[in-house]
């Protein structure tokens, strides 16, 4: 399934990903949303403390 660019670019921004982290990510099928969840739950997990 291919996902928009914009996507791919919230979660590069958000997760702090490189060009080439973002190019592998999509040849193993990651889904970019998946991806921007996680990186604001741990952020809301390092904010309790």
């Amino acid at each position: 399934m291919a996902y928009r660019s914009q996507l791919w670019e919230e979660a590069k921004k958000k997760c702090r990903l490189g060009d080439e982290d973002i190019r592998m990510a999509k040849e193993m099928g990651l889904n970019p949303k998946s991806l921007i969840k996680k990186a604001e739950r741990k952020a809301k997990s390092n904010n309790i403390i």
